[in-house]
């Protein structure tokens, strides 16, 4: 997929279950740093989806900007360092 093209109803299929879960409002934070690791040792690179656990379901929303949003654009920040 590309970014041009990929929407909800094309969207790539997953598998899995929920790595990380958060709840209220504000910035959502979460390590990735096992995930980098493996990516970076197995050199398999799936890449991440962001969503709603309960996608589908009623009573709640989330919301996430994307990066032309400008100010609240969503960032990986990544910290290298000694093993």
């Amino acid at each position: 997929w590309t970014e041009g093209s990929v929407n909800w109803n094309n969207q790539p299929a997953t598998t899995g279950t929920a790595v990380t879960t958060t709840s209220g409002s504000g910035y959502r934070q979460w390590s990735v740093t096992a995930h980098v690791q493996a990516m970076y040792s197995t050199g398999v690179n799936n890449g991440w989806k962001i969503r709603d656990a309960t996608e589908g379901g009623g009573g709640s929303e989330q919301q996430f900007h994307s990066r032309e949003k400008g100010s609240e654009m969503p960032q990986l920040i990544i910290t290298f360092g000694a093993p």
